[in-house]
């Protein structure tokens, strides 16, 4: 969160891609515990995990998506179960 001026939602999840832990609405320069067994950290828009109803104990998955007319690459997430 440092050098952020935004807040964000932040997913940890292990090596297989289960929710560890959810952090909605992380405000800049606030830090958060680090959770033993956190493989990925996903930053996503805040209120991403409200409208999502993502829980602990989800699988998540993502693939890359091709680059768009601004030539940044991007995401899609999906919740696999």
């Amino acid at each position: 969160m440092l050098g952020m001026r935004y807040p964000i939602d932040v997913v940890l999840l292990d090596a297989e891609r289960l929710v560890i832990s959810l952090h909605p609405g992380l405000r800049p320069g606030w830090h958060m515990a680090a959770a033993r067994g956190a493989r990925y950290a996903l930053e996503l828009p805040v209120g991403t995990l409200a409208r999502s109803g993502t829980l602990p104990g989800d699988r998540l998955d993502w693939q890359e998506t091709s680059a768009g007319p601004d030539g940044r690459r991007g995401s899609h997430l999906e919740a696999v179960s």
